[in-house]
C-alpha cells in the first residue's frame, strides 16, 4: 500500500458532494460537512505554485461562501523539502494550521482471524440513513446535518458495513462503519457516546469491522484520526495499527 492508494480508497469511501481533479490537485466539496470533505489537497507528484494554487483554492471556496482550506499530504521522504516550503507559503499567506491528523494502516494479512471476532453482543448491522441517526446522537451533533451525511454516503458504490451498539433499551453507545474499496478497509465514525466510554465498545466495534473487511478480501485497513485524540490512538495502536503518513489542514482567516 502507498500513499496514493490509500488517498484513492479513502475519497471513494467518505465522498464529497462535488469534486474537481486538477493538474494542481484534488477540490472536494461538501457543504461545509468535515474537513477532508471541504478542502483542496495538492498532488503529491508535481511541482506545484503556490500563488496559482491559492488563487485557485480561494476562487472555489468563496463562491462556495467557505473558508479556502488546503490539505497537506507529509509522508514520502523526497517530496517532504517541497510540502514545507508550501506550508511555509500558506503560512506567510495567513493561512492557520489546524487538526493534525495520523493516517494509520495494519496489514489484515497479518492478523489471525480469532482476532478479529467479537461476541457481537449489543452490535447491531444498520442501513445508512439509521445508522447516521444514531452517529449524530452519539456524536451529539445538530440532527439537520443528516440530509448532507445521506447524500454523501449515499454516492458510495463499494461494500459497506455500518454497526451500531445499542443499550439494552434500543438506545445507541457507539457506532462504526467500514468500506472496502481499492484493496482497503476505510474504518470511520468510530465514536462512542460521553455516557459510555471506557466499556470497550469502540474495540469490539474494530474488531468487528476488521473482521467484516477480511472477509470483503481487504488486504489492509487504514483509518485517519487527528493527532491529539489520545484514546482513539491508543485503541487503535493496540489493535496493531501504525502511522502510515499524517496531514494537516490550512485554513485562510
Amino acid at each position: 500500500m502507498n500513499i496514493a492508494e490509500i488517498e484513492r480508497a479513502s475519497r471513494c469511501s467518505w465522498p464529497a458532494l462535488e469534486e474537481q481533479e486538477l493538474p494542481i490537485g484534488i477540490l472536494r466539496y461538501a457543504a461545509g460537512v468535515s474537513r477532508r470533505s471541504n478542502s483542496m489537497t495538492p498532488r503529491l507528484d508535481c511541482r506545484l505554485c503556490a500563488a496559482e494554487l491559492i488563487d485557485t483554492t480561494e476562487s472555489f471556496f468563496s463562491k462556495r461562501r467557505l473558508p479556502s482550506t488546503v490539505r497537506i499530504l507529509d509522508g514520502v521522504i523526497k517530496e517532504s523539502q517541497h510540502v514545507r516550503l508550501l506550508d511555509d507559503q500558506l503560512a506567510a499567506s495567513d493561512y492557520r494550521l489546524e487538526a493534525p491528523t495520523s493516517v494509520m494502516t495494519l496489514p489484515l494479512s497479518e492478523i489471525a482471524p480469532r482476532q478479529l471476532t467479537t461476541s457481537r453482543r449489543g452490535l447491531q448491522e444498520q442501513n445508512l440513513q439509521n445508522w447516521l441517526g444514531s452517529w449524530l446522537s452519539v456524536k451529539q451533533q445538530q440532527a439537520e446535518l443528516l440530509p448532507i451525511h445521506q447524500a454523501m454516503l449515499a454516492k458510495i458504490s463499494d461494500p459497506s458495513c455500518y454497526l451500531v451498539h445499542e443499550s439494552t433499551h434500543g438506545s445507541p453507545l457507539a457506532t462504526g462503519m467500514g468500506v472496502y474499496a481499492n484493496g482497503g478497509l476505510g474504518i470511520f465514525g468510530i465514536a462512542t457516546h460521553q455516557l459510555a466510554r471506557r466499556r470497550g465498545l469502540g474495540a469490539d466495534l474494530l474488531a468487528d469491522l476488521l473482521h467484516w473487511g477480511r472477509t470483503q478480501g481487504a488486504r489492509y485497513a487504514y483509518l485517519q484520526v487527528e493527532s491529539d485524540n489520545h484514546a482513539a490512538v491508543s485503541l487503535y495502536r493496540k489493535h496493531g495499527f501504525t502511522e502510515h503518513y499524517s496531514y494537516w489542514y490550512r485554513v485562510k482567516h
